[in-house]
This record gives C-alpha cells, structure tokens and sequence, in this order.
C-alpha cells in the first residue's frame, strides 16, 4: 500500500511540475495546428446574386381573401455566405436557399428573409442584402369584363374588311381590388393589314382601362390569356344599277325613257366566286309613273334588293339611292309630207287608185328631243282601202272620189296627233 501511495506522489509531482509552462505548450500547439488549418483552407466569403425568395405558407393570404404584390423587387436579393473556402469553391446559386414564411407577416407588411445552403459541407453563416420582403396586401377582387376586338391596318386593294367573332364575348379577371379597379374591359389587336383572305389564330388578350389605354398590369390574373378569333375578309367588285319603270304618264305627257340612278355604281362585297359573274345590281320593283306628269322620283334602298352573303363595300354608304323618271309634256309639229310618198294596201282587184298629188300635212305630237331629230322622209303613210270599205259597209267599189285617213308610221315615241284624210279617186279597171 505504502508503494501504490509513492508512486501516485511520483506522478502528481511530474504532472505538476512546471505546469505553466505545459500549458503554454498546449495552447501553442492548439495555435499552430489553427494556423496550419487555415493556411492549406482558410475561412472566406462569397456573394451569389439573383437569389429569388420562395414562400412558406403562402396559401395565408388566400384563406383570408387577399393578395400581395411584391414591393421593389424585394423578393430577390444577394446572399453572402461565409464558409471555408474549399466549400465556397464547389458552391452554387443552386446550393443556396431563400425563404420567407408568410405566416410571420407583420403589420407593416413585411416578411423576414431566412437564408441557407443545402450542401452538407460545413457553412459558417448565409446573409441576404435585405432583411425583409416588402408586400402590398389587399383585398382580393374579381368581375367580369367584357371582350372586344380592335381592327387596325388596311386591307389589300381589292378587299374589304367585313367583320371579327371572338369564341367567347366576356373574361374574368382577378388580382387586388386597386387594380382590378382600373380595368374597363378586355380586347384583342386584330391586324389585317395587306390581307386578302379571311383568317383564324389565337390571339392574346389584352386589358384597357376606360380612356382606351393598355394596361400593364403583373398582378392581374385572367381567366385566360388567349381567345379564338375568326376575321373575315371579302373582295369587293363595282357593279352597275337597274331599274325599270311601270305605268303611263298623263296622255299628254311622256317619259323619255331613261332611267337615272345617283349613284349609277356601287361597290358590293362578298366572296370571289359569288362576285365573279355578277355585274349588276337590279331594283326588282319597278317605278310606277301612272297619270305621272313631272319627273318622277323616289329614294330606294338598296338593302333590299341585295342578295345574300354580300354587303356594300363603303362603310359610309346607307344604301339609299335616288331613282329618277324623266316625264316630260307632248309637243307638236306640223310636217308635210308628199302625197307621192303615200302607199294603198287591200285595193280590189277591179280597181285603180290614186291621189291627186301635191303635200298632206300632218301635226305630229312627242318630245322635243325626238321631233328636233325628225325628218319628213321618215314619216310613212299608208291608205288601207280594205278597212275604209269595211268601216263604211261597202262590199264593191265604184268609181268616183273617196276622203280615206292616212295611217302614219313615225319612229318610236312620236304619234300623229290628229286624224287626216286624203281625196282618193277610184277608177274601174276595164277587162280586156
């Protein structure tokens, strides 16, 4: 026992002995082997930038009704991460986390930014530039609006632009209620310029406020993004009108057989095989001028008489034009005409006839246009000796001398306005 006792005291002596200066020694060796760590991977930093922050919790807001807008792009930052530079080295943008728990939104609408790397590798500290997320929370809004088309460009010549359809007339739109505020309606951008045949696509949707304006609004979502339209695109053809004309004016007057229509032309629009053999558009009720004696005018609407899958090419023109029927009052003119000039017809054979020579005058009764252009050459007389003895009852012809009318034969729209008669002499013919 006495042993055990002196050889602890041996050992407390030499654990003891000069203890400041071993622990000196440990400490020192503890520094150098620091040192020696650090030289060969020393501690640095590194900044990553573009971090985007993700959400914890981020359905919050949506039980409570509301949206958030990110305010100043707070929701991307740089993160500065301090680590041993071995693992800085094999470190990416894609090892490093951001995160904010919305469920830890203060009253001044902001949320702690909590950062960190996913390696396994030993990381002293992750820091972000900006402590918080800054948000805008509103109340969140909805309603409908509704969907329209704006045309711009210009057709090719020969062309016209005829109408746009949109799949559906109305969208929802969602976000915070300031925004959604502003919005007046939705719309599409339709550009037809040089087209020359009509066309589909998908087009997308924008939003307006109420002065017409686009909107450029992030936080606005819509029901979707994209609406089917259909432009359809006609070529257009001048054609000529008609009308025709019905009834008699008063019998001392007379229509001079024009038919005058302001416009004479219009453009209609339509498909290319319904436009190809079609060059005139005709007013199928005709103008009634009876008793008529003036001019006689009336508004017509071309609409109705315009056949279907075509429409007029002018977007100004209502359709209405004016259809005149010139009636003009009869004149008359005495012309003479020589009686050598006269012809018989339906003589009996037993007889001769003949007129005792010189001029017949006859007043004859039309337009001035038409008596300016008459001439007597052209005025044609003929005694029909079968329908005289008819009228007066006679069945033989004696000699002797017979006042018979002249029948005249004038140019179209002239008549002979009063009845003349001629002496006729008629002689037996002797049998030989």
């Amino acid at each position: 026992m006495s042993k055990i006792k002196s050889a602890l005291h041996k050992l407390q002596m030499m654990l003891f002995h000069n203890w400041g200066l071993k622990l000196i020694s440990v400490l020192l060796a503890v520094v150098i082997w620091f040192i020696v760590v650090q030289v060969n991977n020393p501690t640095d930093t590194r900044s990553y930038s573009n971090i985007h922050v993700t959400w914890v919790n981020a359905d919050v807001l949506d039980a409570q009704n509301k949206v958030y807008e990110v305010l100043n792009n707070t929701d991307v930052v740089r993160v500065t991460v301090r680590a041993p530079r071995s693992v800085l080295e094999n470190l990416s943008e894609a090892d490093i986390v951001a995160e904010a728990d919305m469920s830890k939104l203060t009253d001044i609408n902001t949320v702690a930014i909590r950062c960190y790397t996913t390696t396994d590798d030993t990381v002293y500290s992750a820091t972000p530039n900006i402590e918080y997320v800054t948000l805008n929370v509103e109340d969140k809004s909805s309603k409908y609006v509704r969907l329209t088309s704006n045309v711009k460009g210009e057709v090719a010549e020969g062309y016209k632009y005829s109408s746009v359809s949109l799949d559906q007339n109305m969208i929802e739109i969602s976000g915070p209620a300031s925004a959604v505020r502003q919005v007046s309606k939705a719309g599409v951008e339709v550009d037809v310029t040089d087209a020359t045949g009509s066309m589909t696509a998908n087009m997308e949707i924008l939003l307006y406020d109420a002065e017409g304006k686009v909107l450029n609004l992030s936080n606005i979502t819509k029901q979707t993004d994209y609406v089917r339209v259909s432009v359809e695109i006609l070529a257009t053809k001048e054609v000529e009108l008609f009308a025709s004309v019905t009834g008699k004016p008063n019998a001392e007057y007379k229509n001079t057989g024009e038919v005058l229509i302001s416009p004479e032309t219009v453009t209609l629009a339509g498909a290319p095989a319904r436009l190809a053999n079609f060059s005139r558009l005709t007013i199928s009720d005709p103008i009634d001028i009876t008793g008529a004696t003036s001019d006689v005018t009336v508004t017509v609407n071309l609409n109705d008489y315009l056949p279907d899958n075509m429409l007029f090419a002018e977007d100004d023109f209502d359709g209405l034009v004016t259809v005149t029927v010139p009636v003009e009052p009869l004149e008359y003119r005495s012309f003479s005409i020589s009686q050598s000039a006269l012809t018989f017809k339906n003589v009996p054979d037993n007889v001769s006839v003949s007129t005792g020579g010189g001029n017949v005058s006859v007043m004859i009764g039309g337009l001035a246009m038409k008596l300016d252009e008459l001439t007597s050459d052209q005025i044609a007389g003929m005694i029909d000796v079968g329908s005289w003895m008819l009228e007066e009852g006679l069945t033989e012809l004696e000699e002797g001398a017979y006042d018979m009318p002249i029948e005249f034969t004038l140019p179209s729209g002239l008549i002979a306005a009063d009845h003349v008669t001629i002496r006729v002499y008629v002689m037996e013919v002797s049998e030989e």
